[in-house]
């Protein structure tokens, strides 16, 4: 059933799959059905309830959104250390509530601050904005459709 109402999620609202260039910035552009990893969502379910899914989208949003804040003005700063601890978290939570291809994106900028390739972090780090959306979008249709 959760894999019926998945599929129909993602095929109401689907996304182009290739990278776009808007404003000379680019931008990426992920499959919904990449946004999210069903299997996570299908073990938070077995693990707690479907009634308890709703609060941990909440909660992941709100924590999200103000990691992010905090991301984005590192990156205008070019703070790495923070910008290194923020992307740390945000792929862990990202990661541990399905939000696969936003969390990936994290440990990739993570990484670059820890190899001190703060062009690639700073790059891959603009670039978390416009994924983070997308994600919390695909998150915030699941939570209204359960």
């Amino acid at each position: 059933m959760l894999r019926r109402f998945l599929h129909s999620l993602y095929s109401v609202s689907p996304l182009q799959s290739k990278e776009q260039i808007q404003q000379e910035k680019e931008v990426i552009v992920v499959p919904s059905e990449q946004l999210i990893d069903n299997a996570v969502i299908e073990q938070i379910i077995s693990d707690t309830s479907i009634d308890i899914l709703p609060l941990l989208i909440d909660s992941y949003l709100e924590e999200s959104k103000g990691r992010l804040e905090i991301i984005n003005k590192a990156i205008s700063e070019e703070n790495y250390q923070t910008l290194e601890f923020e992307t740390h978290t945000l792929a862990g939570t990202s990661l541990a509530i399905g939000v696969t291809a936003l969390g990936k994106m994290a440990k990739s900028v993570e990484h670059s601050c820890l190899q001190q390739d703060h062009a690639e972090a700073l790059k891959n780090g603009a670039l978390l904005k416009d994924l983070a959306i997308q994600s919390q979008q695909a998150l915030q249709s699941l939570k209204e459709s359960l």
